[in-house]
């Protein structure tokens, strides 16, 4: 019987990777001739064992159509289906397409899945878009398409964008505007200098000047100005205070807080 149990392993896994019916005759007929002998052997009742055998019939089957299953909800279903029908702009939702009708192949795109699927990566949640379709979509664990995460420096993008609509909008004037125009406390007398000729180009490039420390950011947390941030109740106010400690312009310093100037002037 342990001859049995090994034999037929490697048969369902054999079977798993090719997926032909084939493979599972012959998983049975293997078993069968097995099985008889071993019947033969022991006396047992021939009737008895045919419905044995029969019993090993119908859960390979079933094993088969839960595999299948499986495959086709997960797997092949992260690749969408349908045609490309030209540009457009989603405004109010996405179109999908099939991978190929874009130039995307869609075997590639399922070994894409088959790494991600797996739970050491930890993936949440894969969408590729090509051509503005969404050509492949899939949400693991506990998350879906309604999740929401929080967007660290994927928001800098967006920021940079509505500053770019505002000015084409003429809610600003120019990248040139200074930054005080939108920040009553820094239009007043004993503010430094610096900070009155900081413009929206020294947000947008991030050569404010304001001191700020973001570099080492998990390994000092509490000398992080992120971290720190994030436990005040006014972001904009708390980036506000930073002293200047450079001539805008003059130094290029990765900051979050002068993105956050930025959605500052958006909301004004």
């Amino acid at each position: 019987m342990l001859i049995i149990h090994i034999s037929g392993f490697f048969f369902i896994q054999f079977y798993k990777i090719s997926g032909k019916l084939i493979n599972l005759l012959l998983i049975f007929v293997f078993i069968c001739k097995t099985f008889l002998f071993n019947t033969r052997k022991k006396s047992m009742n021939i009737s008895k064992g045919i419905t044995i055998l029969m019993s090993i019939f119908f859960v390979l089957i079933s094993f088969t159509t839960c595999n299948t299953k499986e495959e086709i909800s997960e797997r092949d279903i992260f690749i969408e289906e349908g045609s490309y029908m030209g540009s457009y702009w989603p405004t109010t939702g996405w179109r999908s397409c099939s991978p190929d009708e874009v130039g995307m192949d869609s075997e590639s795109l399922k070994l894409v899945y088959d790494y991600i699927a797996n739970p050491s990566v930890n993936t949440e949640g894969i969408v590729v878009i090509r051509r503005g379709y969404i050509i492949a979509e899939a949400y693991f664990g506990e998350f879906s398409q309604n999740s929401r995460h929080s967007s660290y420096s994927v928001a800098k993008s967006f920021i940079s964008a509505l500053i770019g609509i505002s000015i084409s909008e003429n809610y600003i004037t120019g990248i040139n505007n200074k930054v005080f125009n939108y920040f009553p406390a820094w239009d007043s007398d004993g503010i430094d200098t610096r900070k009155k000729n900081i413009s929206i180009k020294h947000l947008l490039t991030m050569s404010s000047g304001l001191e700020w420390n973001e570099t080492n950011y998990y390994t000092d947390t509490s000398r992080n100005d992120v971290f720190i941030m994030a436990e005040e109740n006014d972001f904009i106010q708390y980036v506000l205070d930073k002293p200047s400690e450079f001539e805008p312009g003059t130094i290029w310093r990765y900051s979050s807080g002068d993105s956050m100037l930025l959605s500052g002037i958006i909301q004004q």
